[in-house]
């Protein structure tokens, strides 16, 4: 339970519309913009990352890591543009804004940084299984990726909360107080950031796959079962083999125990590109 004074607070903020919701770094931003459309020129792409250095080096850091497996070393942007071409770029835009300005709060920062693991390890396994279905893989690593945004967002607030009142709370506390509340603050975000429902209502629904609208309910369920694969193999909270092979989401999804075998088999892979990543 929060401190009393602490959690009127953050029901003020969260009645009121008052909790501040961070942007999307600009380049990032224009990145993910540019490439949901109709593909842009590699060449205007290339001159538009250039503008934000940071951004530009962790493209190549990514491009060369585990995760997307170059069979050559990329070593300039323009290659790096042209080889992973727009999906792989709106992936890596989306993950180096989650990073560096929404997965961090000085005050729990070992704790938001599992937390981006968990997000990255959640998209990982959720492109894994798009692909077993034949599904929009694009749409579903960003799901996952996205999918606890809200809870980073929340901690930021009540540690800011702490300090102008004066008031400790347990980690524990706080990090419980998001359980509730992630799934609609994250989709909120999501959605000031323009992206459309195809992101933000499987992450409003990634708890409750069944309320999701029918036009996302798919995504929902798959990011579900993506989450659990996720904390399968890199934790916090403990999933064993048993719960994964008897998951609600099988049967929805049309996937039989030998698939998830093939995707918890998959865990020491997934391992190793949240530790390049994260």
């Amino acid at each position: 339970m929060l401190p009393t004074e602490l959690q009127t607070a953050l029901n003020a903020r969260l009645d009121g519309d008052q909790l501040e919701l961070p942007l999307l770094p600009e380049v990032a931003g224009q990145v993910l913009v540019a490439t949901m459309g109709e593909s842009p020129d590699p060449s205007s792409l290339t001159r538009l990352l250039r503008r934000d250095q940071a951004l530009s080096g962790h493209v190549l850091r990514i491009a060369n890591s585990p995760l997307y497996k170059p069979r050559l070393p990329i070593f300039t942007l323009e290659r790096a543009v042209v080889r992973l071409g727009m999906k792989s770029l709106r992936e890596i835009a989306a993950m180096v804004a989650c990073q560096t300005k929404i997965f961090t709060v000085p005050r729990y920062a070992m704790e938001v940084r599992d937390l981006f693991r968990h997000s990255l390890g959640t998209a990982i396994y959720a492109q894994e299984i798009a692909k077993l279905l034949r599904w929009q893989d694009e749409a579903a690593f960003l799901c996952g990726l996205l999918h606890d945004v809200g809870r980073p967002v929340l901690i930021q607030a009540l540690s800011e909360l702490q300090d102008q009142l004066g008031v400790e709370a347990e980690a524990d506390d706080i990090f419980a107080a998001c359980d509730d509340l992630h799934e609609e603050l994250g989709a909120t975000l999501i959605e000031s950031w323009g992206l459309p429902a195809m992101f933000s209502e499987p992450v409003r629904y990634h708890h409750n796959p069944e309320n999701a609208p029918e036009r996302t309910r798919y995504g929902a369920m798959m990011t579900r079962l993506a989450d659990d694969l996720a904390h399968f193999a890199l934790g916090p909270r403990r999933v064993d083999a048993d719960e994964l092979l008897g998951h609600a989401m099988l049967i929805h999804l049309g996937l039989h125990s030998v698939d998830v075998e093939r995707l918890m088999m998959k865990s020491d892979d997934v391992i190793v590109a949240v530790e390049a990543l994260g």
